[in-house]
């Protein structure tokens, strides 16, 4: 099976699941006209962390754009997204292919309809970098795990910050486009030049998610692949 980086996002998909698409891959930057100073960037990132942080759940349309290096190729998916602290997140994918990534309990699950099979693995198996994911599932600190390159002032309601890791040699950059302090474009960058770009369309911080949102509903005879370590 070919993988890839998949999101926010930082998990491991194949290349089924997203459909090519010929749209400009946006790069986000700062320049010198509309950077903030040192003292700025930290209250930005500041800002970000502590909204994350008391953020209970959220609930958004996502779409994603990913770029592949090695075959040179962009590609677009959309589904929705569901976050629960502490540690939850479902990704449900509507386009090109229904499929269904859930993190909970240190442990992945990836449902592929249409070959009605599905994957069950301990996460940090199949993630390519944890640093992005440990902050989305409101777990991580970006300030123990970032610098900052440079932060602005990207349009009248957003703000551009573009983080680099401490440690992490897969991750490249981290770039957080933000509004009213909460993230609303996430963009990955890793080595090899492979690129995701999330962009959550419809943030809902008061949505009525159950336990019973975080589960994948496999049907009856569903091929099980169960890797986690017994």
């Amino acid at each position: 099976m070919t993988k890839f980086l998949v999101l926010f996002i930082i998990l491991l998909a194949p290349l089924a699941l997203f459909a090519e698409t010929e749209e400009a891959f946006f790069e986000y930057s700062c320049n010198s006209d509309n950077a903030y100073s040192e003292k700025d960037s930290e209250y930005v990132l500041t800002k970000l962390q502590l909204e994350y942080s008391k953020t209970k759940m959220f609930e958004s349309q996502f779409t994603q754009k990913s770029y592949l290096a090695s075959l040179d190729i962009q590609e677009m998916s959309s589904g929705n997204v569901y976050y629960a602290k502490p540690g939850k997140m479902l990704w449900k994918y509507l386009d090109p292919e229904k499929q269904e990534f859930l993190i909970k309990d240190n442990t992945y699950w990836y449902f592929q309809e249409d070959l009605n099979q599905l994957m069950i693995d301990e996460f940090r198996d199949v993630a390519i970098s944890d640093l992005p994911v440990s902050f989305l599932l409101g777990l991580g600190n970006l300030k123990d795990n970032f610098t900052i390159e440079s932060a602005c002032k990207f349009d009248k309601s957003s703000n551009l910050l573009i983080l680099k890791p401490k440690k992490e040699e897969e991750l490249v950059s981290l770039k957080i486009l933000i509004s009213k302090n909460f993230p609303s474009v996430v963009h990955i960058e890793h080595l090899g030049g492979n690129k995701t770009q999330i962009f959550l369309n419809t943030i809902n911080k008061r949505p009525k998610l159950k336990e019973e949102t975080f589960v994948i509903n496999a049907p009856e005879g569903t091929d099980v692949i169960d890797s986690r370590k017994s």
